[in-house]
């Protein structure tokens, strides 16, 4: 072999072999690097297990925040989280939903796009469970409720007054309409017997229609609630019944099985006159029964004073 090529020979065994050198340095300073991450690293595994084991045993962390906003971004809705509720505002800033809760009861109220309130659901505790609806200036105008009495349904005007109330208990229903100073104006009732009331615009009755067991019944009164006429029709036929300023009966028309009688009263309410079948008492203090064909005059005391039998 030439000497130049015995010299490149050594010298490519040389750059191997420092190639190989380069290679087990940096071998050795990985493992060295391994071998102290090594014990480094079971150190920390310890610490961490350690850890974990006294956060079993500890209450968990918790993080409290007065107020926590998440955007949707430029244009989109976001969600402010805050203390006593959640709310949900539009793009334009405007709270379209809120969700709120105490002890007793739990709120969500939904509004326009105006953030004008609108909707109200609430479920209470004591109450019981209502909804509400509201117009676009913040008046209530339907309410619907399941409260522990029964459920309602009431309609309101623009003003805010009851125009309507629907409700049912365990007892009876009930349908009212009112004027728009609050007044009852019609009410109808169903509790065993059956009743309709219309009053005027003071809140006095002046008409009433009722059904019961013992028959039906129309009764009128004026301004001030007394009864001035009154329409029935019994078990013992109909009657027709008029009466004075006081509430004193003057006037009856009654047919029944005994037969048909007009009976006319003084305002003490004793009969001084009367046609048809009646009785009364004579001058000799004796009960005599008429006929329907019969007229009859009445003294203060009761006695007969003039009839006409024929």
């Amino acid at each position: 072999m030439l000497t130049d090529d015995r010299l490149a020979a050594i010298e490519a065994a040389l750059q191997q072999q420092r190639t190989i050198s380069r290679w087990l340095l940096g071998s050795v300073v990985v493992a060295g690097g391994l071998g102290a991450a090594a014990l480094i690293l079971p150190r920390t595994t310890v610490q961490k297990q350690e850890h974990t084991q006294a956060a079993a045993t500890m209450p968990a962390d918790s993080l409290t925040l007065r107020k926590l906003t998440v955007s949707g971004g430029p244009g989109g809705s976001s969600v402010v989280i805050e203390d006593g509720g959640i709310g949900i505002l539009n793009a334009k800033g405007s709270a379209v939903a809120r969700l709120s809760s105490s002890v007793d009861r739990t709120d969500l109220w939904l509004a326009d796009s105006a953030g004008k309130t609108r909707i109200n659901i609430c479920a209470s505790n004591v109450l019981g469970p209502s909804v509400r609806l509201f117009d676009s200036a913040g008046n209530a105008r339907m309410a619907l409720s399941a409260f522990t009495k029964g459920p309602s349904i009431s309609l309101s005007d623009e003003d805010g007054h009851n125009r309507m109330l629907l409700a049912a208990d365990k007892q009876s229903s009930n349908v009212g309409l009112f004027d728009e100073n609050n007044n009852v104006r019609i009410a109808m009732r169903v509790k065993g017997d059956s009743s309709l009331i219309l009053a005027d615009e003071n809140g006095i009755p002046r008409a009433q229609v009722s059904v019961h067991e013992n028959g039906s019944l129309m009764n009128l009164t004026d301004d001030r609630g007394k009864p001035r006429a009154q329409l029935a029709v019994g078990k013992e036929g109909p009657q027709i019944t008029l009466s004075d300023e006081s509430g004193q009966v003057r006037a009856q028309v009654i047919a029944d099985k005994g037969g048909s009688c007009m009976r006319l009263s003084d305002q003490e309410g004793k009969t001084r006159a009367a046609l048809g079948a009646t009785s009364s008492r004579n001058a000799n203090g004796r009960r005599v029964d008429y006929p329907e064909s019969n007229f009859v005059l009445i003294g203060p005391d009761g006695k007969v004073l003039f009839d006409a039998v024929p």
